[in-house]
């Protein structure tokens, strides 16, 4: 797989690791060493309440200038083979004492990135900072991690300003991103994961889809959806293609206009095969 597409899939898995502690002050909630779950109703104000069941979803929230977004059904993944591909994601338990089913993240060229995460049960079983106003009628908490998080289904979390612009496109207040709209065109009903990005080089944007198909998951598929691929992308496709039934890869390859859409499908068995087969 192109390693510079797997780098825009995977990215924002780690990306909260590496921001500064956000300090504004505002009243602590006590922190005892356990914290006893309560209902989100427990801290106040209006909650988040809008479906996240996939890439599109998480997009319908968006606020412009997004350069990546990711969908992944993380309790699906689990499942299979696919949790190979999303890796460890205890992480993300850790963040609210309570299982991230569902999960989206959404980055910018400037310091700004934010994601949504559908956990359950629904409570709150972690230590935070009330902020002294509320956003639109919404209580913004501050962790100690560094971030922000305002309570709901799912819950959003990032820097403050993503946050609060993710509330004005809820509130109608902003538009949400239309930049990804030609590619989810052809977004891939029920994929498990899901990632749209504008690459470097090769096309004008990408869509992939990875989904584990039959009751016992036991075939895969992936999905390429690229806006204006380049010649020598098309090409390298075509090669691609012409090796893939010798390795276990049924390759179909569809054109419409601008857009080139390549599924590959395979079993189980060959499914590292899949993963390491470029992308463009």
């Amino acid at each position: 797989m192109n390693q510079k597409v797997v780098a825009l899939f995977l990215a924002g898995i780690m990306v909260m690791s590496i921001l500064p502690f956000l300090f504004s002050g505002g009243q602590r909630q006590s922190a005892p060493e356990t914290i006893e779950a309560q209902s989100f109703s427990s801290v106040g104000g209006e909650q988040i309440n809008v479906p996240l069941s996939s890439l599109s979803d998480g997009i319908a929230v968006t606020p412009s200038g997004a350069v990546a977004v990711q969908y992944f059904d993380l309790e699906e993944a689990k499942k299979s083979h696919l949790q190979f591909v999303i890796g460890n994601t205890t992480v993300f338990d850790t963040l609210y004492g309570s299982n991230v089913v569902t999960r989206y993240a959404a980055s910018y060229d400037e310091d700004m990135w934010f994601e949504l995460h559908q956990i359950s049960p629904e409570v709150v079983a972690f230590s935070y900072y009330i902020s002294p106003e509320q956003y639109k009628g919404y209580q913004v908490l501050l962790r100690q991690n560094g971030f922000y998080t305002v309570i709901g289904s799912p819950i959003a979390i990032g820097p403050v300003n993503s946050t609060e612009q993710v509330i004005d496109v809820i509130s109608g207040d902003i538009p949400a991103t239309t930049t990804f709209d030609e590619v989810l065109e052809y977004a891939v009903d029920g994929a498990q994961l899901e990632s749209a990005g504008i690459p470097d080089s090769g096309a004008d944007q990408y869509y992939i889809a990875w989904k584990a198909i039959g009751t016992q998951n036991n075939n895969y598929s992936r999905t390429t959806v690229l806006l204006n691929p380049t010649e020598a992308t098309i090409g390298n496709i075509t090669e691609y293609a012409a090796s893939g039934e010798e390795n276990g890869l049924m390759y179909a390859i569809n054109n419409y206009g601008n857009i080139t859409e390549v599924t590959i499908t395979t079993n189980a068995s060959r499914f590292f095969t899949l993963t390491s087969e470029p992308v463009m």
